[in-house]
């Protein structure tokens, strides 16, 4: 192994790959080591050797790793690592095995309209193909080779990849990517069954020459006579029209349940737009109202309470009889009615005017840009507005000059438009069994929109409206639930659960943060400058308690917060693992719809299941359980979360960030959950960090010292043996009556005043 270090060619391999990191020069020495043991081949031998030598060489290499039972991934690591080297040396010539750019590669992407992905397939498939089997592509697709040379070599192929170890799954894959191509380029049959590949292992059922009584029922039906029938109003029925009849025959729709499964999802359509059957072929309507068609058919659908999986099939039967009747069908989009949490249809388009978009309208683009709100606030603005203007069917410039206009006219309050809108909306929101909350935003944005184009909004009568669950102390996550998360987490999880747990950060100030905010606050900790240095010396502690300074997104409010030592190290530990790391990098590597994954994934793992509306373990949750348990009063708690004060307070009185680290540190115990073991140390605050000197890292055990001899009183907490430099740390449970610890106690001891015990640990 030392010898490698100082090879040459191993030298010049690695700086050609960039390969600077330890573990991976040690990977490949590993395999260089194993080369040499069994075939005593050396990377000088390598790069030395012909193309046909190195072919051998990596064939024997194969054979002899399965010899040692080494499993399948193992194995094809070696291979491809002792493949690179040969690579680096143009000792194989690797553009033989070349797919990307390979023509017939190209022609076959492009005659398939393949996406990125199934070309990432197809590559990484071909690829083994023809490594395996020696042979480029184009060799594979020459003219010359007949379609039993190419079944054998199949076969084959198959025989290698079962030999090597891959699933029988894995192997039908792989098999099934390479009869595509070749069945592409007319090379081998459609539906060719080679080897015991997946083609092979697919039998089709012989029916039985005497049919079930089912079908002989079902037979009998289709073949009775059908007597032509009529609806209430005198129309002829759907199922009897020449017109359905013929487009069912030629869709090759046969059976008579299709038939009236078809027939009832263009009834329910056409009695949604209000039109016959013949009505509607003869008014062809256009792309962009056969939109207007399926959104409103689609909503309403919804709003009957029909599932999901329901509402997709009558659409798309509906869809597949209007494209068979040669309408143009508008281009394909997301859903215009997505279910929102409740399986309540948001409706988002306009029915008059499906094209209306609220976001685009220039009137609210000025509101915007005239109120500076930030996107998340637009966004709240945009979904109230968009269901308040869908429910009235009007677009925001109607509804303002609707309101300026009756203001103009003298109109008394009772009786404007507005006031009965607002009602109404509010009616349609309770229907929808919204939460008392999710309405009175709603009615807020709605209002607030009005106030701002300088309309008077009228005093609505109260209603009374479903209270929602009061959340209790009992119902937020405890320590417990907590460990149990870290359990399914990586280090990258665990060092946002114990952040947000330990700072009561909320989740859009825990994304915004970067390295620069975390190092800047372990600054009296390091004496390092560089970022690397910083990290490095700092894994090494276990008392780092950062004084984080942050802008709280939703009030733009400033607020200093701290987290725990064992936030700490794993963040820190974290960095240390990132390939790169810059000051400007996030502090957490999250998009807002991965953090929210992520913890609904633990809640739903532990099966912890909601409390009101709300999964029990959330990110809020965290925020919640910091509050309640770090057991500060009030004030402190709001300054730590960035909570607002009145605006006097806020005016006049400036919090100081070492008096609340300090307050932070006193119940800094509260709300850890004991990820890592910690020096009693750690709770008080650490001292600045001296230039040219660098403090040792705080040890990780617990000792007592039996040859101590000191007295206690009520009021003190810690005390210096007279007879060297051990410092003792005491912590009174409960009260604090006097004791008196003499030589050659134990670690703890009863109190004059009760049962009381008192802990006390040295610290080298």
């Amino acid at each position: 192994m030392e010898s490698l270090e100082d090879n040459k060619y191993f030298k010049e391999f690695c700086e050609k790959n960039g390969i600077t990191k330890v573990y991976q020069k040690h990977n490949y020495k590993i395999v260089l080591s194993m080369l040499h043991e069994t075939m005593n081949i050396t990377i000088d031998d390598m790069v030395h050797q012909t193309e046909k030598e190195a072919k051998q060489t990596i064939k024997l290499f194969k054979n002899n790793l399965k010899t040692e039972d080494m499993a399948l991934n193992l194995r094809k690591r070696s291979l491809n690592q002792i493949r690179e080297i040969y690579n680096s040396f143009n000792v194989i010539d690797n553009s033989k095995y070349e797919i990307k750019d390979n023509y017939y590669f190209k022609k076959f992407c492009n005659d398939r309209n393949l996406g990125e992905r199934s070309k990432k397939n197809y590559i990484d498939h071909l690829k083994t193909y023809v490594e395996v089997m020696d042979i480029s592509l184009d060799e594979a697709l020459d003219s010359q080779r007949t379609s039993d040379e190419i079944e054998e070599e199949i076969r084959k192929y198959e025989n290698i990849l079962s030999e090597d170890g891959y699933a029988v799954k894995t192997i039908n894959n792989k098999l099934q990517h390479v009869k595509i191509v070749y069945r592409h380029f007319n090379k081998i049959k459609n539906g060719h069954t080679l080897g015991n590949g997946l083609n092979s292992r697919i039998k089709k059922k012989i029916k039985t020459s005497t049919p079930s009584p089912a079908q002989i029922r079902a037979k009998k039906e289709d073949e009775k006579e059908e007597i032509p029938q009529f609806d209430k109003n005198g129309q002829l029925d759907i199922y009897y029209d020449p017109i359905f009849k013929k487009a069912c025959q030629e869709l090759n729709i046969k059976t008579k349940q299709n038939k009236l499964t078809y027939k009832a999802a263009l009834s329910h359509f056409l009695n949604t737009i209000g039109m016959t059957f013949n009505e509607f072929i003869k008014s062809n309507p256009s792309p962009l109202l056969l939109k207007s068609y399926f959104n409103k058919f689609q909503g309403y659908m919804y709003l009957d309470g029909m599932a999901e999986s329901s509402v997709r099939i009558m659409v798309g039967k509906v869809k597949k009889l209007c494209k068979h009747l040669c309408f143009e069908l508008p281009e394909p989009e997301k859903e215009i009615y997505p279910l929102n949490k409740k399986g309540n249809p948001k409706l988002l388009v306009l029915e008059k005017d499906p094209s209306y978009n609220v976001d685009d309208d220039p009137l609210f683009k000025k509101m915007c840009e005239e109120r500076n709100l930030s996107r998340n606030t637009i966004k709240c603005y945009s979904s109230s507005l968009k269901e308040y203007l869908v429910f009235h069917n009007m677009t925001l410039k109607e509804i303002v000059d609707e309101a300026e206009e009756e203001e103009e006219q003298g109109i008394r309050m009772k009786n404007r438009k507005i006031k009965q809108r607002l009602m109404d909306y509010r009616t349609f929101l309770i229907k929808q069994n919204m939460t008392r909350t999710t309405i009175n935003t709603y009615l807020s944005k709605t209002k607030t929109v009005y106030s701002h184009f300088e309309i008077e909004i009228p005093d609505l009568p109260r209603v009374k409206m479903k209270n929602e669950r009061q959340v209790t102390y009992f119902d937020l996550p405890t320590r417990d639930h907590i460990r149990e998360a870290l359990e399914l987490c990586d280090l990258k999880g665990k060092a946002l659960i114990l952040f947000m747990s330990s700072s009561g950060t909320a989740r859009a100030e825990t994304l915004s943060l970067t390295v620069r905010d975390f190092i800047n606050g372990c600054k009296e900790y390091t004496t390092k400058t560089n970022l690397k240095e910083i990290l490095e010396e700092l894994q090494y502690r276990n008392d780092v308690v950062p004084t984080i300074h942050l802008r709280r997104i939703k009030t733009d409010k400033q607020y200093y917060t701290f987290c725990s030592p064992e936030a700490s190290y794993h963040i820190i530990r974290e960095l240390l693992l990132r390939p790169e790391v810059n000051y400007d990098d996030a502090l957490f590597n999250w998009s807002d719809g991965a953090m929210l994954h992520f913890f609904q994934s633990i809640n739903d793992t532990k099966n912890w299941g909601r409390v009101g509306k709300y999964r029990f373990f959330r990110s809020h949750a965290l925020r919640k359980f910091h509050a309640s348990n770090i057991g500060l009063p009030t004030e402190f708690v709001d300054a730590l979360e960035g909570r607002s004060k009145n605006k006097v307070h806020e005016t006049y009185i400036k919090t100081n960030p070492e008096k609340l680290k300090e307050k932070y540190l006193e119940c800094m115990g509260n709300v850890m959950i004991g990820a890592i073991p910690l020096s009693p140390e750690t709770i008080k605050p650490a001292p600045r960090a001296q230039m040219g000197s660098e403090r040792k890292p705080a040890p990780l055990t617990q000792s007592y010292d039996p040859t101590l001899n000191f007295n206690l009183s009520s009021n003190q907490t810690s005390v210096t043996n007279n007879g060297g430099n051990q410092g003792v740390w005491t912590r009174v449970v409960g009260r604090t009556p006097r004791a008196n610890i003499k030589s050659g106690t134990g670690k703890a001891c009863s109190l004059n005043g009760g049962d009381k015990r008192i802990s006390f640990f040295t610290t080298g």
